[in-house]
């Protein structure tokens, strides 16, 4: 059954707030790993989601058991990225992961081929070349660390992050006739959690927590920001805008986050933009427009012609 126009609409608008709000979470993980370390970040940002979702979804929570090992799943592509994003963004720029999460939607598009068989497009074809031409061209830059484009590792945690995102958004769009928005997004913080709460006693004990009194009102406000606004308001906005709006939209949205995540970079943590971070990001938004836009113009360029 198709969505109606109201709703449709209102997917757009939502996943435009979703990648606004995203468009903040490198600058808001950078203030936090001035005083916390990376995977306590992590766990008191899911126990702050977990705090809020649990109860939202009391009534729903035999349901989400029928699916436990769908979501167990679900889960792990999560928490692994946010877990190499948390890491990674400490040894690189905001500016050089909004530019390597701009491949998200060229890797949905891959894995779709690869799990339903999907037919691909001459011009989705084009867009995949252009997009890893992109990510190289950024991942090589920060061989040369002069630069100020943060350093291969973190780049390449990042590049890692971005495929098991792709994978989460991937599967959560096959669980949506079955599973609600708000069921997804609990059912993967909790299992969130549990990986989250042993990868921190694992690498950082839990010396951290000791810290969290003397925290400053800035990294108090950046951890209620990822917690809050980031786990919860993003993640719910995204897996409603996905159900009711389309892949092409999705994909489009990410330029909004993009250009969110470059102004705070440049105007608060004075990052700069080089010209091969230029030619990284063009490569990946032009990649980007062809594997999701330009099939979308052609397909109703064609239905208008045959009208």
């Amino acid at each position: 059954m198709k969505n109606s126009p109201n709703k449709y609409v209102f997917a757009v608008i939502a996943l435009a707030l979703a990648n606004i709000i995203g468009g903040g979470a490198g600058f808001a993980s950078k203030i936090l790993l001035r005083e916390l370390p990376p995977l306590t970040i992590l766990f008191l940002r899911l126990t702050i989601m977990l705090c809020i979702l649990v109860p939202l979804s009391m009534k729903r929570l035999l349901h989400l058991l029928q699916h436990w090992k769908q979501l167990t799943l679900l889960g792990l592509f999560w928490v692994v990225n946010l877990s190499l994003y948390i890491i990674g963004i400490k040894f690189t720029t905001v500016i050089a992961a909004s530019i390597i999460y701009l491949g998200i939607p060229i890797l949905v598009l891959l894995e779709d081929i690869l799990m339903n068989k999907s037919k691909l497009l001459v011009w989705q074809g084009i867009g995949i070349v252009l997009g890893c031409v992109g990510a190289i061209v950024v991942v090589l830059e920060s061989i040369d660390t002069r630069i100020g484009f943060g350093t291969l590792f973190g780049n390449v945690l990042l590049l890692c992050a971005t495929a098991c995102y792709s994978l989460y958004l991937t599967y959560s769009k096959k669980m949506n006739p079955h599973v609600s928005p708000l069921g997804l997004t609990t059912g993967s913080t909790v299992i969130g959690w549990i990986v989250a709460l042993i990868l921190m006693i694992t690498f950082d004990g839990v010396s951290g927590l000791s810290h969290i009194p003397f925290l400053s009102i800035s990294a108090w406000e950046a951890l209620l920001f990822v917690g809050i606004l980031l786990g919860v308001v993003m993640y719910l906005l995204n897996q409603w805008g996905i159900k009711h709006g389309s892949a092409v939209i999705a994909g489009a949205m990410l330029y909004v986050g993009t250009l969110t995540a470059w102004t705070s970079g440049v105007l608060f943590l004075s990052e700069k933009i080089t010209f091969l971070t230029l030619l990284g990001g063009a490569l990946l938004i032009v990649g980007v427009f062809f594997t999701t836009l330009m099939p979308f113009f052609t397909s109703r360029r064609h239905s208008k012609v045959h009208s």
